[in-house]
């Protein structure tokens, strides 16, 4: 009866990331969700409380499945210090190839972007942001007690500069589609960046 549950909760999640990933929050029908995993509603709720829930829980597996796939794809003992913008570079390719290798999980983010005023999504920030180790911010405040940026820029400065231009990337580049032309504009960020705060 257990591994029964279990099978109805995988269809309920694969089910979900298809409707969120192709359609805003508020677009999302739950009613289609049941629907398409055949799953009844005592049977949802046996999982979740509501749709936000299982919004929520989606958003952060697949923070989490991005963070696992970077992770495992960064050399042993490369340091977010001196070698922050290696660091930056790996991460943002590992990113790239992890929205290739997951399709569905890189649409719901990008759906999550377009609606980012959207109450629900406000609430969803944190969750994204707890799925990935070591917090950005902190890599910066690192890096920058490392001694690996320009001291006439403020610790305070340099870590909102930075982090705003990272977190910001879908929008200043939303006119790059294909995987190419993502990771040369995330390399020509990393360049522009360096050039201008590293010491």
């Amino acid at each position: 009866m257990k591994n029964k549950s279990l099978d109805k909760c995988r269809a309920l999640l694969d089910a979900a990331l298809d409707e969120f990933s192709c359609k805003s929050y508020d677009e999302a029908s739950l009613n289609g969700i049941l629907k398409a995993a055949g799953v009844s509603k005592s049977a949802f709720y046996y999982h979740f409380e509501n749709k936000e829930q299982l919004y929520l829980h989606l958003l952060d597996t697949a923070a989490k499945a991005n963070w696992a796939f970077i992770s495992a794809g960064l050399p042993a003992g490369l340091q977010a210090g001196p070698d922050l913008f290696e660091l930056f570079r790996l991460q943002a390719e590992l990113g790239v190839q992890f929205a290739a290798a997951e399709p569905r999980y890189h649409r719901l983010y990008t759906m999550f972007l377009k609606e980012k005023d959207n109450p629900v999504c406000q609430k969803a920030q944190p969750v994204l942001e707890g799925g990935k180790e070591p917090h950005l911010e902190d890599m910066i405040a690192g890096a920058y007690d490392a001694g690996a940026f320009k001291k006439h820029y403020s610790r305070e400065f340099v870590i909102r500069i930075v982090s705003h231009l990272f977190s910001s990337f879908h929008d200043i580049f939303p006119e790059a589609a294909d995987t190419e032309a993502v990771l040369e504009s995330l390399r020509s960020l990393i360049r522009f960046i360096k050039e201008g705060l590293e010491k």
